[in-house]
């Protein structure tokens, strides 16, 4: 993957995402996770330091569309997460999330 077309999927996942809320619920202590239109984007794992990113709407999108590897959706979706959070990242993975179901 070229650094340009790198730089050109994040910045996509930041005007597509950039109305996501981040919250935490008494109900998975060790959980944060990112919502938009009652979609979860993305959860992560603050005692593993691991992100579930959600399949349907972003990982599909990158290997279906963009035609990435799975490594290389790895390396960009880490990037683009820590460009927006402080975050260690030990790990990317895809997970089928779907309608907000945590509260």
């Amino acid at each position: 993957m070229t650094d340009k077309l790198k730089n050109t999927i994040i910045n996509y996942l930041n005007k597509e995402y950039s109305g996501h809320t981040l919250f935490e619920t008494d109900k998975e202590k060790n959980y944060i996770y990112s919502i938009k239109d009652n979609q979860l984007i993305y959860r992560y794992n603050t005692k593993t330091k691991t992100i579930g990113v959600n399949y349907n709407e972003i990982w599909s999108f990158l290997d279906n569309f963009m035609g990435l590897t799975p490594e290389e959706s790895r390396e960009v979706l880490k990037e683009w997460i820590n460009t927006r959070h402080d975050w260690e990242i030990f790990m990317v993975c895809s997970m089928n999330l779907g309608i907000l179901s945590v509260m």
